[in-house]
């Protein structure tokens, strides 16, 4: 089974990931850790959601034909404007997809309202004395491989005691199998309070994390979330975060699909129930007929 790694960006003024090395011990290129894990990476694709949505629509499809052929396919995206490219290409896609803002009004891009488009996000890469960071573009890419290298498909919740059967709940009408205590699961989902939740959770593990807090005033919660993406303790092991607790069991049913492909029905399910909230209607004939009027 072939995994593949589609790094793209909205402009090709971005930055890239180039020169985003991995490892504390032994540092190296992304691309030579990819490589050691198997991975392919396709990168260097600059597509954009207002400038060219063909193009990326046409990327969609190929990287889509691919996971139907039984690949495996995460995307990291990057870019600014709202950052619409992440959760508009994630509507044409089942795999899942990483969001690494550039900017404020970029991170706003994640927050998306629950359904197909929920996507992930790292925090905003800052610069220092001219130079721009890699630690959050590096973490996107650790956690987009241990969601191509996961070692099963179990799932563990873990975080606010109320908010755990909700979460459980969701996951299992997506058909996927929860757990509040797991040795093995290589996902870990966190919803909710955040105290002592790491101190059970292994360093192999993937942990998604969303929020019961985003209600309080946007800008002080967007100074919140920003100083969880860069804190320590928020980053024991590798973390992105999704916004709100369907999309977190939405996302969770995007990665786990990886391995088990039937669950794609049920992601193009979420996709078909909300498309039919939608009437198309034949403006011509209507304008015609007024006209007659």
């Amino acid at each position: 089974m072939k995994r593949i790694l589609f790094l793209g960006a909205g402009s090709g003024k971005d930055p890239g990931f180039d020169d985003v090395i991995i490892g504390d011990e032994k540092p190296v290129p992304y691309k030579y850790f990819m490589e050691d894990k198997g991975i392919t990476v396709i990168d260097n694709i600059v597509e954009s959601c207002h400038g060219c949505p063909d193009i990326m629509s046409h990327y969609s499809e190929q990287m889509q034909d691919l996971v139907e052929e039984g690949c495996q396919v995460v995307a990291v995206l990057q870019g600014g404007l709202y950052f619409a490219l992440p959760s508009i290409q994630a509507t044409q896609v089942t795999y899942p997809i990483i969001s690494v803002p550039l900017d404020t009004i970029a991170f706003q891009g994640f927050i998306v309202p629950s359904g197909h488009a929920a996507i992930a996000s790292v925090g905003i890469e800052e610069k220092v004395d001219g130079t721009l960071e890699q630690e959050q573009r590096a973490k996107a890419l650790i956690v987009a491989e241990r969601f191509l290298n996961l070692p099963n498909s179990d799932v563990q919740v873990v975080g606010n005691p109320e908010y755990l059967d909700e979460l459980c709940t969701e996951l299992e009408d997506l058909d996927i199998n929860a757990l509040k205590e797991s040795d093995s699961a290589g996902l870990v989902l966190m919803y909710g309070t955040h105290n002592g939740v790491y101190d059970n959770i292994n360093p192999n593990q993937v942990l998604i994390r969303a929020d019961n807090d985003d209600t309080i005033p946007y800008l002080l919660y967007l100074k919140a979330a920003e100083e969880r993406h860069k804190s320590k303790e928020f980053n024991i092991v590798p973390t992105v975060q999704v916004k709100g607790l369907k999309n977190l069991a939405i996302y969770a049913a995007k990665i786990i699909s990886l391995q088990r492909p039937e669950l794609r029905e049920n992601l193009e399910r979420i996709a078909d129930k909300k498309y039919g909230t939608y009437q198309e209607r034949n403006l011509i004939d209507e304008i015609k007929s007024r006209r007659v009027e």
